[in-house]
């Protein structure tokens, strides 16, 4: 199973754990590569650790690729790979995933009583998705944040029964991969219940019709 990382983070330094043996003019180095695990294709990054961040240049999210320690005659620092006796070991699979993004709209008129719906959309990222919306309610000033799972459709949309007019912000959106991405404060939605009209029915005047003397 490929090491799944998120848009941002590197590989950890412990990745290679193994020995290195040293005839005295070798140097150790890492390679993140395509191919496989011992076959070094499509070279993206060389270093003296195992520590390899996402590149969006020349990588691509989703795809597998490979860091590998290689030992060979010192070329600067690094192993050469002309080096006849040049080694590689099994190299570890590492995928690398996009950072979700989402939008957040809604009704922004609803009736006391009513339900509102706040829709969803996500730009990147795998479903499902889990989302934290904020609230707050303008009339007393009481927050909350209330956490949606599983929202497998895109576009999808959370409903929401407010009983004053409401602020929501759409502030954690969290994918499948574990990949997660906080919002600012503006992703806001108000949805403002109206006050119920009320009709009053009065008295009818009674009038008496006066007789002429």
């Amino acid at each position: 199973t490929p090491l799944s990382l998120c848009s941002g983070q590197s590989t950890p330094n412990t990745l290679h754990q193994g020995g290195f043996t040293d005839d005295g003019d070798d140097a150790l180095s890492y390679f993140l590569h395509e191919g496989n695990s011992t076959v070094l294709l499509n070279v993206k990054a060389q270093s003296k650790t195992p520590v390899f961040s996402f590149n969006p240049a020349t990588m691509q999210f989703g795809t597998t690729y490979y860091v590998s320690a290689a030992a060979g005659n010192d070329s600067s620092g690094f192993a050469s790979r002309k080096d006849v006796c040049f080694s590689i070991t099994t190299g570890t699979p590492v995928v690398w995933h996009a950072l979700p993004t989402g939008s957040m709209t809604g009704n922004s008129n609803i009736c006391p009583g009513d339900n509102s719906q706040l829709h969803l959309q996500f730009s990147t990222g795998t479903a499902p998705f889990v989302v934290d919306i904020f609230s707050r309610n303008i009339r007393t000033g009481s927050t909350a944040t209330t956490t949606s799972n599983s929202l497998n459709n895109n576009p999808d949309s959370v409903q929401v029964s407010p009983t004053d007019t409401t602020e929501y912000e759409l502030r954690l959106v969290t994918d499948a991969n574990g990949c997660s991405t906080a919002y600012p404060t503006n992703t806001k939605v108000t949805v403002n219940v109206n006050t119920a009209p009320m009709a009053t029915i009065s008295d009818a005047v009674q009038c008496s019709d006066g007789g002429a003397n």
